[in-house]
């Protein structure tokens, strides 16, 4: 029960970040409906990322596409094919504490209870 609770207050406070960051694109990406990826350890990924500086921006890039996990190389090929991000900052500072965000509620969104 307290578990919950936690993840909840979690899971809430990482919202309040991303909605108080401002991406200069937002992300493209549906974070509600990703396909999870069982890690070796047993844990569970929807979502790892990485931030790249293309054209003066730091884009946020997933890792996780369709259940599989990439290279960083190859998430930047699939960006450049697809389109898809989640979000472009300004700021290495803005594109980490969002990061970090998104981490927690996908954490949080994705755990058992």
């Amino acid at each position: 029960m307290l578990e919950a609770l936690v993840w909840r207050v979690v899971s809430s406070l990482a919202a309040a970040i991303m909605l108080l960051s401002n991406p200069v694109v937002p992300g493209n990406i549906d974070l509600d409906h990703r396909v999870v990826v069982i890690n070796l350890d047993g844990s569970f990924s929807t979502e790892r990322s990485f931030s790249v500086n293309i054209d003066g921006l730091e884009v946020l890039l997933p890792t996780v596409i369709d259940g599989k996990v990439l290279s960083e190389d190859e998430a930047i090929d699939y960006f450049f094919e697809s389109g898809e991000h989640l979000g472009m900052f300004a700021t290495i500072e803005e594109v980490e504490a969002y990061a970090v965000a998104l981490h927690l509620q996908q954490e949080a969104y994705y755990s058992p209870e």
